[in-house]
């Protein structure tokens, strides 16, 4: 899934979210946003929950993941904190676990 608020599209970067978002899940489906009026000239971040697996499965088991508060950041607004990861497409949690359940 991909965040947009109004005509903006959102990421997320490395630098908010403990330097790692490429393996991140989201399993939101509310934000809540609010403006950073020192951050780039007043920035609004989206906040929402996610997790990240940190060890992987076998077959048929549940992996085992830690929670997170993920914050998202406009795209024009990432890579301005030196090099980190970045992400837009985010995976949707609640998509897998419905796939899950009808197998």
């Amino acid at each position: 899934m991909a965040i947009e608020r109004g005509p903006l599209v959102y990421c997320v970067e490395g630098a908010d979210n403990e330097g790692s978002v490429l393996n991140t899940i989201t399993h939101s489906l509310s934000f809540h946003h609010h403006l950073e009026p020192d951050a780039w000239a007043g920035v609004t971040k989206i906040h929402l929950h996610g997790f990240e697996p940190i060890e992987d499965a076998e077959e048929g088991e549940v992996p085992v993941a830690r929670t997170l508060m993920l914050q998202a950041i406009p795209y024009y607004a990432w890579g301005h904190r030196g090099a980190n990861e970045m992400q837009v497409w985010i995976e949707d949690g609640w998509s897998r676990q419905q796939e899950l359940l009808r197998e």
